[in-house]
């Protein structure tokens, strides 16, 4: 990541955290291509997922139906290719009940 977008990932910073923050995974999900390919992933699930957090961050009105098809569409993105990966409970979260957050808002 370093080499190729010049970003620093989970390196330790002086607060005693590391480097993985919002700006850190902006700009890489600004690179999907890129990082698809240094990461050997699926472009369109880094694309979808990218979609996801720009309208969980959105404070305009995003339709609970379209972001609910758009999540569960990712879900099976990632189901596909990575059947071997546990699901982060985060993840889960958001694009399993997608649509109830979007109501909830």
């Amino acid at each position: 990541m370093w080499e190729q977008l010049s970003l620093r990932v989970d390196f330790p910073n002086s607060c005693g955290g590391n480097s993985n923050d919002g700006n850190t995974a902006r700009r890489a999900f600004d690179n999907c291509d890129e990082m698809a390919e240094i990461l050997g992933l699926n472009k369109f699930l880094l694309l979808n997922l990218r979609r996801i957090l720009l309208c969980l961050v959105c404070q305009l009105p995003i339709d609970p139906e379209k972001f609910g098809e758009l999540c569960t569409e990712t879900a099976l993105l990632f189901h596909t290719y990575y059947p071997w990966y546990y699901m982060p409970c985060t993840v889960h979260k958001v694009l399993i009940h997608g649509k109830e957050i979007m109501e909830s808002r």
